[in-house]
């Protein structure tokens, strides 16, 4: 990868592409405007408190359907089918440490950068 070279996650959707990044000691720059692209035509969404000790709220104007949370290895931690707006996802069994949050619509996904602190 050349220095200078912009990623963005949100188009590649590829959480397994930081995984071999960071297996081969490879740096990875990631602008947090990419990890909080939101949803397509859909905001505001609304995903609290982050940092965060036991649970998430996500909201949003359209249903999800799905919540997936993601270690910085692209390892899939929890997922959870949901319906509705509004979600409150436990966290209690994450280690403190930086997580990786995507939730789906029909319409598209949103990722952000969550934090779970002890």
């Amino acid at each position: 990868m050349k220095p200078g070279l912009g990623v963005s996650i949100i188009k590649k959707q590829s959480f397994f592409f930081i995984g071999i990044l960071c297996f081969l000691g490879l740096t990875l720059h990631v602008k947090a405007a990419e990890l909080d692209a939101g949803f397509p035509g859909n905001k505001p969404e609304v995903v609290y408190p982050n940092p965060t000790t036991n649970r998430i709220t996500i909201e949003s104007n359209m249903p999800t359907h799905l919540i997936e949370v993601y270690d910085l290895t692209g390892r899939r931690i929890l997922g959870e089918k949901v319906e509705g707006k509004h979600h409150v996802l436990n966290m209690q069994s994450l280690r403190p440490g930086f997580y990786l949050l995507r939730a789906y619509t029909e319409e598209g996904s949103i990722l952000v950068r969550i934090s779970v602190i002890p």
